[in-house]
C-alpha cells in the first residue's frame, strides 16, 4: 500500500477544503447566496438507494405468547460480548413492558437445536449455526438477520451492534416499539396472547455508518444505540487524535515547529493550521507527508477494528485558534 500517496492526497483535500472555507463570510453560505429552504415534505423525499431492506413477516398457528405465558428463551453464546448482553437486557426489559412477562436466558451449551425448540436466539452462537441460518453475503456490520427457523427466532447482526439494532426491530415488529428520542419511545402494552410471526428480515444498511455531529447521541454510547446510531468515537479512530480537527494533534508544533517551521501556516495567532504546501519548500512537504505517514499508521495499528480515519484542519474554537481570522497567509505553490 502506498502510505505516502493516499496522506498527501488527503492533505491535498484537506488544503482545499481550507481554502473554499476561507470563501464565506460568517454566517453565510459558501456560494453567498441565501440558504436554500428545502419545501418538500418527508414523505415526499427520496429515499437513498443501494442497501437491501427484507421485511416479510406473516403470522404462523404456533403459540408464541398465551395467557400472559411464554415457553420462549433467549440463548446467548457463553461469551457474548457487551452489546449482545444489552440487546438481550433491552428484550427482556421491553417484552415485560409489553406483556408482564419476563424472558430468561440460557447460554448456547444448555440449548439443543431442534425444529420444534422455542428460543430467541441473539447474536452469534452454536445454537444460531446449528439452526442453518447463515449471515449473507456482504452483510454490514450494522445490518442484521431475523428469521424464523422452525419454531425458534434467530436473530445476528454482521456484529454484535448490529445485534442490538437487530432486536429494537423485533421489538417493533411484536409490539410495535418505536423509539423517538432517547428517552421517549412507544410500545404497546397488556399484550396477553401472540403467535409466534415467521420472520424473513434481512436488512443491511444504506451507509456503514450513521451518528450524529452534536446532542446527546454524540457521545454517549447507551443514547446512540437506542436511536440505532453510534458516537463519534465508535465510528473515527481516535485513540491518537481528536476524530476531526485533528492536524495539531498529530503534528504539534511545539514539538515540531521549531525544526520544521514551513509546516505551520503563517497567521495572524500562533499555530492555527498547517501549511499544506510547507510554504513551497519541496523537502519540507516530503518530510510533512512522511511524519503525517507514520501518525497515521500508528493510529490504525492502535485500533485495527475501525476502518475511517480523518485528517482534518483545526477549527476556529480549538486550542490553537483563538481568532476569528482564521485563514491561511501563507502563499500556495
Amino acid at each position: 500500500m502506498n502510505w505516502k500517496k493516499i496522506v498527501g492526497c488527503a492533505l491535498a483535500g484537506v488544503f482545499g477544503v481550507t481554502m473554499l472555507a476561507g470563501c464565506t463570510q460568517e454566517g453565510g453560505s459558501p456560494s453567498g447566496g441565501d440558504e436554500t429552504v428545502y419545501d418538500k415534505t418527508y414523505a415526499e423525499v427520496p429515499l437513498y438507494e443501494g442497501g437491501t431492506h427484507i421485511y416479510n413477516v406473516t403470522e404462523t398457528s404456533y403459540p408464541f405468547l398465551t395467557e400472559e405465558t411464554t415457553p420462549y428463551r433467549i440463548v446467548l453464546s457463553a461469551t457474548a460480548g457487551p452489546n449482545v448482553m444489552t440487546a438481550a437486557n433491552e428484550l427482556i426489559t421491553f417484552f415485560k413492558e409489553a406483556t408482564g412477562v419476563t424472558l430468561r436466558t440460557v447460554t448456547d451449551g444448555e440449548a439443543s437445536w431442534s425444529e420444534t425448540a422455542q428460543y430467541i436466539s441473539l447474536g452469534t452462537n452454536s445454537y444460531q449455526q446449528a439452526s442453518g441460518v447463515t449471515a449473507p453475503e456482504g452483510l454490514k456490520a450494522n445490518g442484521y438477520v431475523i428469521r424464523t427457523q422452525g419454531r425458534s427466532v434467530i436473530l445476528f447482526g454482521g456484529q454484535d451492534l448490529g445485534t442490538q439494532f437487530g432486536v429494537y426491530e423485533l421489538l417493533r415488529q411484536l409490539f410495535g416499539y418505536v423509539r423517538y428520542g432517547v428517552d421517549t419511545y412507544y410500545i404497546e402494552s397488556g399484550v396477553k396472547d401472540k403467535n409466534l410471526p415467521q420472520f424473513d428480515i434481512y436488512d443491511n444498511p444504506d451507509f456503514d455508518y450513521t451518528g450524529a455531529n452534536y446532542g446527546s447521541t454524540y457521545s454517549d454510547k447507551d443514547a446512540a444505540h437506542k436511536m440505532r446510531t453510534e458516537t463519534v468515537d465508535e465510528i473515527y479512530m481516535t485513540a491518537t487524535a481528536e476524530y476531526v480537527h485533528n492536524t495539531m494533534d498529530y503534528l504539534p508544533p511545539e514539538e515540531y515547529e521549531a525544526k520544521y517551521p514551513e509546516w505551520y501556516a503563517t497567521n495572524t495567532t500562533p499555530y492555527r493550521q498547517l501549511c499544506y504546501t510547507a510554504h513551497g519548500n519541496p523537502e519540507r512537504y516530503e518530510q510533512l507527508v512522511n511524519e503525517m505517514t507514520e501518525k497515521v499508521k500508528v493510529a490504525i495499528d492502535a485500533e485495527p477494528n475501525k476502518s475511517i480515519i480523518s485528517i482534518t484542519n483545526e477549527d476556529r474554537d480549538s486550542t490553537y485558534i483563538k481568532s476569528s481570522d482564521f485563514s491561511c497567509r501563507c502563499f500556495a505553490f
